[in-house]
């Protein structure tokens, strides 16, 4: 009797795997293969299509003043879609023009304007910024006050970060008229504890001068201290080692990254409260010590009922005041502040702020007799829209909103012609 002929055992997963891995790898090759091409003609487009994708601004450390633009150093601005600006500092590190000879600038009505992005302007060329506009309106429409400026701006500051620009850079001018140009955050910037829990990657205390307060209570200004390329790298995450390679390399690569980390620096609310929603500047009377909107804040601000470093940015901030009207009179030069729109408009959230940051800067202001311009009040004087004078995404002026700033300072002139009236053309006095 013959035996039947054993069944063939089911094969086993593991060989059956074997098996598949010759199809398997090749799927995965042509997976890569279409994954290259699609990168090779992203890389190709943008190439075409983009002037450059790569942000490059140059540092340069300042004894007593903290990290400018290096003198004479190429910087390039973009942000994908709206702008592309190559500029040049000038030698003392900052994005305008040639400083012009303390001789030239005596004889003139000079006016030197400080502030943080929005003077530095990275945005447009330095020919379409405010205040060159500013000098070529004057001088159509005022010809008699022979008006020259400048620009001290750097970005990411507050005007107590922005002290020692007038004494290292501005005193020698002998300027007629300082225009301290308020933005927002100058708030949370007047705080290096408090701008460094908001704003993690721009800490304050390493590359600027900042306010702080002595044991007994005084208010000083620090200066910055020189850091190492380590430490500054943390400012620019993803810019070192193999990335800064890629990225100074690939335009698709550049692109991507961009657009990762706005989406990351934009996601979480600004407000002064830390991660678990508490704020962290709130007294023990504030309601639920939580406030549910930048109005429920500036509220409980507007009635002295904060503590912590929020009370310390409200009174560095008017220390700051202080000491830039102080050194305008030992010098016989005039203040005034010039508010940007985003006072009374958060570029940001696009939240109404008119109960807020605004109302606190008048105050401070006032109590000093010092000048202040509207630049949202001058805007809707005029029939416009804030948000025309912005760039949609970046969030700086625009040339409309350059044009709008030039304008209210040449009002400002136009009413205030004093100022300048020692070094007028038509004076009979020297």
């Amino acid at each position: 009797m013959t035996n039947p002929t054993p069944p063939t055992p089911p094969p086993s997963r593991i060989s059956g795997i074997v098996r598949a891995l010759p199809v398997l790898a090749w799927n995965a090759l042509l997976s890569l293969i279409g994954l290259l091409l699609i990168a090779a003609n992203g890389e190709i487009y943008y190439r075409v299509k983009l002037p450059f994708v790569a942000v490059s601004k140059p540092r340069h450390f300042v004894e007593d003043v903290g990290y400018l633009y290096k003198p004479h150093a190429e910087v390039r601005s973009t942000n994908l879609s709206e702008f592309w600006t190559i500029s040049r500092a000038n030698s003392l590190g900052f994005l305008d023009r040639e400083p012009l000879p303390p001789q030239r600038t005596a004889e003139s009505c000079h006016i030197a304007v400080i502030g943080d992005s929005f003077v530095a302007a990275t945005q447009v060329p330095i020919e379409a910024k405010f205040h060159v506009r500013l000098e070529h309106e004057a001088r159509r429409k005022l010809p008699n006050l022979d008006v020259t400026t400048s620009a001290f701006g750097r970005g990411a500051t507050g005007p107590v970060n922005q002290l020692p620009f007038y004494e290292h850079f501005i005193q020698r001018l002998e300027p007629d008229l300082l225009v301290l140009v308020i933005v927002y955050n100058d708030f949370w910037n007047s705080s290096a504890l408090l701008s460094d829990e908001l704003y993690p990657f721009r800490q304050f205390a390493l590359t600027m001068a900042h306010a702080v307060r002595s044991t007994t209570g005084e208010i000083r200004l620090r200066p910055p201290q020189r850091r190492s390329d380590a430490e500054l790298a943390f400012l620019e995450p993803g810019e070192v080692g193999i990335s800064s390679w890629v990225l100074s390399k690939s335009f698709l690569a550049r692109i991507v990254y961009r657009h990762i980390t706005d989406r990351m620096a934009s996601m979480p609310s600004r407000n002064p409260r830390n991660e678990s929603g508490k704020c962290i500047c709130c007294s023990k009377t504030s309601s639920g010590n939580k406030f549910s909107d930048n109005h429920e804040f500036w509220v409980h601000f507007l009635k002295d009922d904060l503590h912590g470093p929020c009370k310390d940015a409200f009174e560095f901030l008017g220390f700051s005041l202080d000491k830039f009207q102080q050194m305008a009179r030992r010098d016989d030069a005039s203040l005034v502040v010039l508010a940007t729109d985003t006072l009374r408009v958060n570029p940001e959230s696009k939240e109404t702020n008119d109960h807020g940051f605004h109302l606190l800067t008048r105050k401070l202001t006032e109590a000093r007799g010092i000048p202040f311009i509207d630049l949202y009040d001058y805007v809707a004087r005029q029939g416009g829209q804030v948000e025309d004078g912005r760039f949609a995404l970046d969030r700086h002026w625009n040339n409309q909103g350059h044009q709008w700033a030039a304008e209210a300072l040449l009002e400002y002139l136009e009413r205030n012609q004093a100022v300048c009236d020692t070094y007028s053309a038509d004076a009979s006095t020297p």
